[in-house]
């Protein structure tokens, strides 16, 4: 659970999420099993594949298995969990991002769901993986795959394929050693926009109730900005 005006959605954003996952609940697990959708900019794209090699090549994991899901199949069990957020988040009055995180954590009877807020980037961090990942060689038509292996066996090395039933084709994506003293470089997190600042106080302030506005909508701050 991140504040507004944080990272989007993209590469930088999904990976660093996942790196901060592995690094929070791998428990010495030496195997990785994926299941994903096909969806390009967050989870189908060629720096997830360099990501999961260079696990590999951290020693953190032996095998790394990524499966992407079948054409017009894009629901699996995480959906149903995010749906029972969605049911109590219905019948809620949320106010601030507290308020989204108790849902969270309520939205199941065995917990579940467990909410991770991260305020003010407090143990956590963006790090910039694709600017890090730039020498790696890129597969090619990678949508047309839907399975992928990693393995200690043959680092650098990605397997891949189309059907379960098929063989797996090999390609390298890097042949080089890894100075693994040089980490990716951390993205420091820019302010709200005044623009972004003035729609939120315009559009959102009407629907929070009077104790709150200041916590999830302020007032725009164009000094704030500035400095």
């Amino acid at each position: 659970m991140l504040d507004d005006g944080k990272q989007r959605k993209g590469v930088n954003c999904i990976i660093s999420l996942v790196w901060n996952a592995i690094q929070r609940y791998n428990c010495g697990k030496k195997k990785l099993v994926i299941t994903c959708d096909n969806c390009v900019r967050q989870n189908k794209n060629n720096y997830f594949l360099f990501f999961y090699s260079w696990l590999i090549d951290h020693d953190i994991y032996e095998e790394v298995e990524m499966n992407f899901m079948i054409p017009d199949h894009t629901k699996f069990i995480c959906d149903s969990y995010f749906g029972l957020i969605k049911i109590l988040y219905q019948k809620s009055k949320v106010n601030t991002i507290d308020d989204v995180a108790s849902i969270i954590n309520n939205s199941t009877t065995v917990h579940f769901n467990v909410s991770e807020h991260h305020l003010n980037e407090e143990g956590f961090q963006y790090y910039n993986f694709k600017d890090y990942f730039q020498k790696f060689k890129k597969i090619p038509y990678i949508q047309k795959y839907h399975h992928f292996y990693f393995t200690s066996w043959h680092p650098g090395i990605v397997f891949y394929k189309d059907k379960v039933k098929d063989s797996y084709k090999e390609t390298t994506v890097h042949n080089f050693s890894f100075n693994f003293n040089i980490q990716p470089f951390i993205i420091n997190i820019r302010p709200l926009t005044l623009k972004r600042q003035e729609k939120l106080y315009k559009e959102i302030v009407p629907y929070v109730d009077l104790p709150f506005r200041n916590i999830t909508c302020p007032k725009p701050n164009e000094r704030k900005i500035n400095n």
